[in-house]
């Protein structure tokens, strides 16, 4: 388990430099509506004009996207109050397995379900866990594969 844990951080380490890139020439975030995991859909166009977005791609085998959710789980009143609307959009699961995942690990924010990985293929995501930071414009302002700080998130959000 060691060495896969060391395998997958060597890759999102190394891919972190292409997302970075990518970010830098996509500018518009795509638009996608995704069921959500408790019912309904969201579309992320509805935000547009309205309040920044951070998206959040990740999957239940993933150890790190585990870490990162529970930070979000602290860090979720924060982004509200800050105006940041969260969306975590698991990979290519199943709605039972991630209801199950959400009670377990009282996730309190909006998880999406993008089964057939089409928006985490819009979004060029090649390694999770990986964050996408949207200013309220619509323009993608970060894409990273780690949380950014309070400071951090507002500085790109008011350029």
């Amino acid at each position: 388990m060691a060495k896969k844990r060391k395998i997958i951080f060597l890759l999102l380490v190394s891919l972190s430099f292409y997302a970075f890139s990518w970010a830098e020439q996509l500018k518009i975030a795509p638009d996608f509506k995704l069921p959500a995991a408790r019912g309904g859909s969201v579309n992320l166009g509805s935000f547009k004009g309205k309040q920044a977005v951070l998206l959040f791609f990740w999957a239940t085998w993933c150890p790190y996207c585990r870490d990162e959710l529970s930070l979000l789980n602290e860090k979720y009143p924060e982004l509200q109050k800050d105006g940041i609307a969260l969306l975590a959009i698991n990979i290519g699961e199943s709605a039972e397995r991630i209801n199950r995942f959400m009670k377990n690990y009282n996730l309190n924010f909006p998880v999406l379900l993008d089964a057939n990985n089409n928006v985490a293929y819009d979004y060029a995501v090649l390694g999770i866990p990986e964050y996408v930071l949207i200013d309220k414009e619509g323009y993608v302002v970060y894409y990273e594969n780690r949380f950014i700080h309070r400071e951090q998130y507002q500085r790109l959000l008011k350029k």
